[in-house]
Order: structure tokens, then sequence, then C-alpha cells
């Protein structure tokens, strides 16, 4: 009889359990919860596939649906208490969606000391904007800031995802970070030790921007960070990277959000754009760096008082600058100038010794003061979308073409750049193309290419510099066939008024086709011309010397006149002549580019 008993009993704990499950699947079914945008968000899923793609991370790897993966973490729920411990945003969105499934006896003690320690009020989403005399780093870095209280003060603490880049071989390195993959890290850091490497020694921007979630949202990112901390995570710079992990968290507030999906690649200013427009941002606090905050001065305050000033902290007088600093008619500028540059003149110029820095620096830490807020100068959030598409008419030596451009990313020389403190331009993978009844033609690749005019002033006298590898075909050049091409140079820039400013480099190329390399010397020079209603002129020279065959050393001219509109449209024309005692080009270009 007790037997009897205890298979009865055997036997309804079964049928109740496979009612209970078979209930489960009718719902979600029913409700298509598998196909909600916080679920495909917290597995990252991109194109209908997830980007994490670990045994650690997905617990029906063997047989992955949005579907399969549900139903599996809701059976581990049931049957694994540290499920919890493991997953507690999927068990916070899962046991919200059915109720029954909540156990609150689990104890995680890991994550409630994670929980305790960054004990979470609000949430920043941080953008590193780029070094301003490095257009390399334009594309910047976004991560998340945690703002929280603990043992009575407030801490902060920064998640951040990225790859670490062990070598400079640059085919190796494309390889590896878009086709291989590399080693992805995520990781929590304190946030001030960060910012300020990024702030002083990596002169990069910090732009802080307040995010409008919901108590639910918040929590769902903040315990999803500790679902990512031990898994095995493959970083691609096109595919995966620090943006698109960002913007995968940011989709859970909406399923409009989620759908939204960029073209080609996201990138961080991608990121910030996208939250800004689905209303995401609340407010923006902006932390410069100090060349930075020196050429926002100097555009800002006027020449003889700069000199004044700045003949001060050069000559250490202290007796001077105490003086200046306690004049009731001191403006805030001036103060911040005297701020920045000696913390300039110390970090930078190693001109002043440390306890002169800490002299100086008591005078006005003592003062009250109202901070200047940077918040809307040159903010990123205005600047142009960076990625281009063109399409438009060309003619060389008679012959008319169709001329199609793609730029996956970056920006160009010819856009609207007001919104950084360089005339400057970034291309990473830039292809051009030439199509008529009888010729289709790769006439450009870009693979990599970098120009920075960063104007010279009389605080800070950087470099202007170019860098680049292209594939140039014969559409080109006058005498070289289908060749790659690395080059690079230096020079300067000066700003002769706030729109207008001129470059002059020393340039050097070397062409390589089937046959030889062709190293040439190639000096430029240019002006680039703001205009009203958004319009742009870039004249250049360059004269082009062959240091082996001087009989292909060319003078070349170009002009182009650009029209911006509302940072989504640019119309060019453009025209180019290329000429020595033998041989004469010229091209005509009418191009529209979009920006998305």
């Amino acid at each position: 009889m007790k037997n009897i008993f205890k298979n009865i009993f055997i036997l309804i704990v079964i049928l109740k359990s496979s009612l209970f499950a078979e209930n489960f699947e009718i719902e979600i079914e029913e409700k298509k919860l598998y196909n909600s945008h916080i679920w495909k968000s917290l597995l990252h899923i991109n194109d209908d596939k997830p980007s994490i793609n670990s045994k650690d991370f997905l617990l029906s790897f063997n047989n992955f649906s949005l579907k399969n993966e549900l139903i599996s973490n809701i059976e581990k729920i049931k049957t694994d208490k540290n499920y919890p411990c493991k997953f507690p945003a999927r068990y916070f969105w899962i046991t919200k969606e059915f109720p029954s499934l909540k156990n609150d006896k689990n104890k995680c003690k890991e994550f409630y000391e994670y929980l305790e320690k960054t004990n979470l009020s609000s949430l920043d989403l941080i953008f590193v904007s780029e070094n301003i005399k490095n257009p390399s780093s334009m594309m910047g870095h976004v991560f998340f800031k945690i703002n929280g209280i603990y043992q009575g003060k407030s801490r902060e603490n920064a998640i951040s995802f990225f790859t670490i880049l062990n070598h400079l071989n640059i085919p190796l390195l494309a390889y590896e970070s878009m086709i291989k993959g590399m080693q992805g890290y995520f990781i929590l850091s304190p946030y001030q030790k960060q910012i300020y490497t990024y702030v002083n020694e990596e002169e990069r921007n910090v732009w802080e921007y307040k995010l409008n979630l919901t108590q639910e949202q918040q929590n769902l990112i903040y315990y999803h960070f500790w679902e990512l901390k031990d898994i095995d995570i493959i970083y691609f710079f096109t595919n995966f990277n620090c943006a698109t992990i960002i913007d995968n968290m940011l989709a859970i507030t909406s399923e409009n959000y989620y759908k939204e999906n960029p073209v080609f690649w996201t990138t961080p200013k991608n990121v910030i754009n996208k939250a800004n427009r689905f209303g995401l941002i609340n407010n923006t606090k902006m932390i410069p760096s100090v060349e930075w905050s020196l050429y926002m001065i100097n555009d800002n305050l006027d020449t003889d008082k700069i000199q004044s000033l700045k003949g001060m902290v050069d000559n250490q007088d202290i007796l001077k600058i105490e003086e200046v600093l306690n004049n009731q008619n001191i403006t805030e500028l001036e103060i911040d100038f005297i701020e920045n540059y000696t913390k300039y003149s110390y970090l930078k110029n190693d001109s002043i010794s440390y306890d002169m820095y800490e002299k100086i620096s008591s005078f006005y830490f003592e003062k009250d003061r109202n901070i200047i807020n940077f918040s809307n100068y040159k903010n990123p959030i205005h600047s142009i979308d960076n990625k281009q598409i063109s399409l438009g008419f060309t003619q060389i030596e008679n012959k008319n073409f169709l001329n199609l451009n793609l730029l996956f990313a970056g920006n160009t020389i010819y856009d609207d750049n007001r919104n950084y403190f360089a005339e400057n331009s970034l291309k990473i993978g830039n292809i051009n193309i030439l199509a008529n009844k009888s010729d289709l033609v790769i006439n450009k690749i870009d693979f990599y290419e970098m120009k920075s005019y960063l104007p010279i002033n009389q605080i800070i006298r950087p470099l202007s510099s170019e860098f680049g590898i292209s594939y140039y075909s014969k559409f080109n050049n006058l005498y070289i066939n289908d060749s790659l091409v690395l080059k690079g140079g230096f020079g300067q820039t000066h700003k002769l008024s706030p729109d207008v400013f001129l470059y002059y480099l020393t340039n050097f190329e070397a062409y390589l086709d089937k046959n030889q390399i062709y190293p040439i010397l190639k000096p430029k020079v240019g002006i680039n011309i703001y205009e009203i209603y958004n319009m742009k002129t870039i004249l250049q020279y360059e004269y082009e010397y062959n240091l082996t065959k001087t009989d292909y050393s060319f003078h070349k001219g170009s002009f182009n006149q650009s029209i911006n509109i509302k940072n989504k449209h640019r119309f060019d024309f453009s025209y180019n002549l290329m000429k020595n005692q033998n041989k004469e080009s010229k091209n005509y270009n009418l191009i529209y580019n979009y920006f998305f």
C-alpha cells in the first residue's frame, strides 16, 4: 500500500510538471515572448543571429532559436537554484512574465556583493571623443557609467567592452579585427581613473549623457552587466564592437529602437546619436582635455589678454597671478585660461614644477566660480553621421562616367567639420567606382586614410599630418598603372579667421605597381573656406615630383565647392587639373552625397 501511494505521488508530480511545462509553452507561443525586443537584446541578437556565440551564454547552443532558448531558460529556472546568480537580468524579465517561477530563497553572494558595492542610482552613457591631434581616434569610444553610493560615499564605476591591440601590423590587424575576431574584455573599473587617462594622457574629451530610463529598464541593463562578466566574447571591429554591445543593451527600451539597425556597422557616434533621437538622453556634461580647453579659450578670448596671462605663467610670476585672480573684474574665461595653461605647462611642456603648479592652483581653487558649461560647444551629437554614399557624374579627358562612392566609416575634408577643432578627414573603407557603357572601373580604394589640419596658435603649435594606404587605378594618374599607394606627410595649418584655414605639408608617396616602386615627393598647399548657407570651398595645389623619373613630375591643382544641407546631404562640384610640359589631364565632378 505504501508503494502504491508513493507511485501515485510520483505520477502526480510528473503529470503536474508536464502540464506546467506545456502551459508555459502555450503561453510563450500565444504571447510570442521569444520575439520580444527585450529577449533579443539580452541575447545580443543582430541580423537574427546571436553575436555572443558561447555555450556559457546560450543554453540552447546546440539547437539555438529564440524560442528554444527561452524554454531552456525557463526549465533551468525550475531545476537550478543558481540560475538567478548567473543570469539575473533574464531571471528578472522571465519571472515578471511568469511570476509563479519566482523563488526568493536563492542566495547569490557574489551578485549581491556587486549590487551592494556599486549600489546603482543612475546610469550614464559615456562617449570619449577624438584626440584633436589624431583623427585615427575620431570614431571615439562608448561605454556605461554606474553612479552609486557605497558606505555613505558616492562611487562611480565604468563598464566597458574593448579589445587589446598587441601589434601594429596593419594587414594582420585588419584580418584579426574584421575576419578572425579578437579577444573581447568586458570589465568593471573605477571611473575616475579611466577618465584621467582619457583626458590627461590621451588628450580626449569625455561627454557624459544622463540616461532617461525607467527603473525596470535600468535594472535590466544593470543586471545584464553581471551576466557578461565571465563570458568569452569575441570582438570584431565591424560586427561586434564597443558600440554594438551598448546599442544591444539600449535596445531593451523599445521595439522601435531595436528594429532600427545601422547600415554596415555600429560606431560610437551612431550610439549617442540614436540614443538622443529616441529620447534616452536627459542632460549632458562635458569633461574637456587641457588642449581642447585651450583651443576653445583661444577662439573666445582676446589675443592680447592671452599673451598677458600666458606671460605671467611662463615667468612664474606668483605675485602678479595672485593679483590678477583676486581682481573682481576677472572673467571666468580668464580664470579658465590660467587654470588650463598652468596644467598644460606642468603636464605637457614640463616647464613648471609640481610645487609651482600646486601654488598657482591654490589661487583659483579658493575662488567661488561659475563653471563654464561646455556641454553644447562642439557636442558630437551635432556632428554629421559617419557613413556616406555618393552618386554623380564625372568627366575624365572627355569621357563621361557615372560616379559611385561608398564610405563605410569616417568623414571627408569636404564635410562640414565645424564641430571639430581641426579640418580633418578619416576614411576607413572607402571605395570609388566609375562606370559607363564600355567601362566598369574600381577607381580608388582607401583602406585607411587620415588627414589632420590642426591650426597652430599662440599657445599650442601642433603638426598637421596625413597618412594613408590606398589603391589607385590608372585614371588617377597619367603615367602609373593600377597601384598600391602608401602616403604620409607633415606640415602646419594657420587659422586665418574663424572660417578660413590655410595649410601646407611636405608629403611623400610610394606607388607600387607590378613592375616597380615610384617614390614621390609631394609638397602641398591648400585653403579651406566656410561660407554662408553652409557652403565650403577648398582650393589645393600640389607638385608631384617623381624621385626616379623626373619627366614624370606634374603640377596638380584642384577646386571643390560643397553645399551641406542639414547634416544629411552634401552637393559637390569639383575641377581637377594635372599637367607637365608634355601631358595634361582634366576632370570634372558633380556629386550628391548622403550621410547615414
